[in-house]
């Protein structure tokens, strides 16, 4: 073809729109049912692929939980010294406890976890 792609295994040269159109729409219809196929093969081979190495759907899930593009969450690098269970990474907008710590006189690096 002149576009570069190799020639299709049917002949649409001569349809019109309305059927280009209705083509499309089966096109796309099988390109959907088959994907979904896909997902669910692979879901299949990883559930077999877990089952077989004694694993759980629970901890196959919480080993990537919290993951986004591959990339590893930022660990917090400060601490409210009045309530530990509340950390903060240095990343985006500070906390409420941070502004109230440096309001209160205390300079961020006192906050830090290192």
């Amino acid at each position: 073809m002149a576009n570069g792609t190799a020639p299709l295994p049917i002949d649409v040269s001569d349809l019109d729109l309305p059927a280009l159109r209705a083509l499309e729409n089966v096109v796309s219809d099988r390109i959907s049912a088959l994907e979904a196929e896909h997902r669910e093969a692979a879901f299949r081979a990883l559930e077999e692929i877990a089952q077989r190495h004694g694993l759980t759907k629970a901890e196959v899930v919480a080993r990537f939980r919290g993951r986004r593009n591959g990339k590893p969450k930022n660990p917090p690098r400060y601490r409210n010294p009045e309530n530990p269970t509340e950390t903060w990474t240095g990343v985006g907008r500070r906390p409420r406890w941070v502004e109230a710590q440096i309001a209160a006189g205390k300079a961020l690096e006192e906050l830090s976890l290192g």
